[in-house]
C-alpha cells in the first residue's frame, strides 16, 4: 500500500459529501447514521485545527488554515525528481509535498514571483505553499464549520440535517453547534479583514 500518503492531506471536502449523502437518506436512516458521521468529521476538523499539524495559523485575532505536509524528504512516488529539484533541501521537499496535498499540484499559484519563467511555467523549487493562506481552503473551512454547526444541532434536536442547516446562529441550542457557528463567524470576519481589498473590489 501507499502508506506514505498518510503524511499529507487533501482539501477538506468530506463534510460536503456527508451532507449530500444525508440529504438522500430517509429520516430514520439519517438519524442512525449522522451521529457516526459527525464523530468522524470532528476528527477531521481537529486534524485541520490542531497546532501540532501546523495547518492552523494565528493571524492577529484570527485562526486560518494553510497546507503543510508532515514530510520533508523526497516523495516516494517522485523520489528522483524531488532529489534533483530540491538539491537536498528539506524545506523544498516540504513545499513540494505540501503542494501535492492542495489539489492544485503543481501550479504557479504556489511559486514565488522570482521563480516564474513565464505566465504558464515556474520553477518547482520556488514553491512557497506553507507561506500562503489560501482563500479557497479557508472558504472550505468556513463551509465545514457551518456544516458542523448544523450537524451538531440536528443530532442534538433529533432533526433532519437539511432543516438544521437553516437554523440561525442565534437560535442554536446545542453548545457544540454554537461553538462551530462562532468559529465560522470569526472566519467570515477574517475574510473581510484580511482577504478583501475594498480598493480593488475583490
Amino acid at each position: 500500500g501507499r502508506l506514505y500518503y498518510l503524511n499529507r492531506s487533501q482539501p477538506p471536502l468530506l463534510h460536503a459529501m456527508v451532507a449530500a449523502v444525508a440529504g438522500r437518506m430517509g429520516a430514520e436512516e439519517e438519524a442512525r447514521w449522522l451521529p457516526q458521521a459527525l464523530r468522524r468529521l470532528r476528527k477531521e476538523y481537529e486534524f485541520w485545527m490542531s497546532p501540532e499539524n501546523h495547518r492552523a495559523v494565528q493571524v492577529g485575532e484570527y485562526t486560518l488554515n494553510r497546507f503543510c505536509a508532515a514530510w520533508d524528504e523526497p516523495r516516494p512516488e517522485s523520489y528522483w525528481e524531488d532529489v534533483v529539484t530540491s538539491g537536498g533541501s528539506r524545506d523544498v521537499c516540504r513545499e513540494i509535498a505540501s503542494g501535492a496535498e492542495t489539489g492544485w499540484d503543481f501550479t504557479s499559484r504556489w511559486g514565488r514571483a522570482a521563480g516564474r519563467i513565464d505566465s504558464n511555467n515556474f520553477e518547482l523549487e520556488s514553491m512557497e505553499v506553507t507561506r500562503i493562506l489560501p482563500v479557497d481552503l479557508n472558504a472550505k473551512m468556513y463551509s465545514f464549520e457551518r456544516c458542523l454547526a448544523g450537524m451538531c444541532e440536528a443530532v442534538a434536536r433529533g432533526k433532519r440535517l437539511a432543516g438544521a442547516m437553516g437554523i440561525s446562529a442565534e437560535s442554536l441550542r446545542d453548545p457544540e453547534a454554537v461553538e462551530f457557528a462562532a468559529a465560522a463567524a470569526r472566519r467570515r470576519a477574517a475574510f473581510q479583514d484580511l482577504f478583501w481589498r475594498e480598493d480593488l473590489g475583490r
